[in-house]
């Protein structure tokens, strides 16, 4: 809750249980809970001092699936704001973000879509009830409101992503709703929420998922790699194979915005554009991913061209391919030798390094 409500008592607003949701519309039999010095509010999957229902735990009945909680000040008044005044002093060392309770008060919201059943009418578009909704997420403390990731999901229903259309799995990241909505609402539907959320005095955030880029058109062969959850590298076929994948393509929005906005971005944050020499810490794993450690490394970013624009992707611009085997052993080998056919020159069977 942020050092402002360090050592303040709380009581259960909403609670989950077996049969749905419990609400306790006043301070007096609600399960409390206190906050540490450092304004925490700790659960677990153990009953607070022996009150009913204050356990997190997973549900599924016909109001939650999953688990949800709402916990609010002892005492507090209907329209109580919890927020604090941010501070006016200026830092200048070079960080973003500094802890103080301006900070620690705010309150994230995402508006995200994933196993909720599609929309059948218009005014049921997440982006739609989000605009009519803006002053409520207001009242409820909300400060800054993420939107689920906007883009069109490529639909080919390969994998789960791409059946649900969350806005992962997408094929042009340029592709917001125009012409046709998403789950979530045409580009017109999107720009009204944002207004929405900024008349009702909120921050709204995008949630970029640039790694999502999915079932391109085109093919190109590479070679490829596997790396685990660990980030360390996987023992499978792929290895130093050629591998066949769809990383040719963006869509047709790619085309006709990809790079558009460049010139402008570097007048207005040049040093995004500047090459710069930085330091890092990488989180490294054991090959059974335990005992994890930190090294620290340092590395250069070269300058990036305002004029190198991406209208349509290719594997040079991308470190990584999703991986649903369709691409492998279709570039010819000799697999006795393991060096791959060279198609169309005499006296050149092979390909040589």
């Amino acid at each position: 809750m942020g050092a402002a409500h360090k050592n303040q008592e709380y009581r259960a607003a909403l609670l989950t249980t077996s049969d749905g949701i419990v609400t306790y519309d006043a301070d007096d039999d609600a399960p409390t809970i206190w906050a540490d010095d450092r304004g925490a509010l700790t659960f677990s999957n153990k009953e607070i001092a022996d009150q009913d229902y204050t356990s997190v735990q997973g549900f599924a009945n016909s109001q939650v699936s999953g688990y949800l909680a709402v916990w609010v000040p002892v005492g507090a008044s209907d329209d109580q704001d919890a927020r604090t005044a941010a501070l006016t002093d200026a830092n200048l060392d070079d960080k973003v973000l500094h802890s103080n309770a301006a900070l620690d008060s705010n309150l994230i919201y995402e508006g995200f879509s994933n196993f909720q059943p599609k929309a059948t009418t218009n005014d049921e578009l997440t982006n739609v009830v989000i605009a009519k909704n803006a002053n409520l997420f207001e009242k409820w403390g909300i400060t800054s409101f993420e939107m689920a990731p906007q883009y069109r999901s490529s639909g080919d229903h390969a994998f789960l992503d791409s059946t649900i259309d969350n806005g992962y799995a997408f094929t042009d990241r340029y592709d917001l709703g125009f012409e046709t909505p998403t789950k979530y609402g045409t580009d017109k539907d999107l720009r009204t929420a944002i207004k929405a959320l900024h008349q009702s005095n909120m921050q709204v955030m995008a949630d970029v998922v640039d790694n999502q880029v999915y079932n391109l058109s085109g093919q190109e062969v590479v070679s490829a790699s596997r790396a685990g959850v660990y980030g360390n590298d996987v023992s499978t076929g792929f290895g130093t194979q050629l591998y066949a994948v769809n990383s040719v393509g963006g869509g047709k929005y790619q085309a006709q915005y990809g790079g558009e906005y460049l010139n402008e971005l570097k007048q207005q944050y040049p040093d995004l554009f500047e090459a710069k020499t930085y330091d890092y810490w990488v989180k490294n794993y054991s090959n059974d991913g335990s005992d994890p450690y930190y090294t620290l490394s340092q590395n250069t970013r070269k300058d990036m061209p305002s004029s190198d624009v991406i209208k349509q992707w290719s594997a040079k611009y991308m470190n990584g391919t999703n991986v649903l085997g369709n691409g492998m052993g279709y570039v010819l080998k000799d697999w006795n030798t393991g060096q791959y056919f060279k198609i169309g020159e005499k006296n050149a069977d092979f390909i040589t390094n």
